[in-house]
């Protein structure tokens, strides 16, 4: 599901893969059942997009990710 996210043309599917990943993560809660890094790297990718939308929705991914792992695992991962 992640390469769609980037590769999508369309901003409507890529907002809705986002909110499809965001459930995901919200109803998860192990931190382990996701690869991290890449998880990460899409998301952070997906801050540049150019709608609005897209950006807010990406940032709010993020918040759920990290609030089913470890915090600074997430941060390390991020910087």
């Amino acid at each position: 599901m992640l390469p769609y996210l980037h590769n999508s043309s369309s901003w409507h599917i890529r907002e809705e893969l986002l909110n499809v990943l965001i459930i995901c993560f919200l109803k998860s809660k192990n931190f382990q059942e996701f690869d991290a890094y890449r998880i990460f790297e899409t998301l952070l990718r997906m801050l540049d997009d150019s709608k609005d939308r897209i950006r807010f929705t990406a940032l709010e991914a993020i918040v759920a990710f990290v609030s089913i792992g470890n915090k600074i695992n997430a941060k390390e991962i991020i910087n």
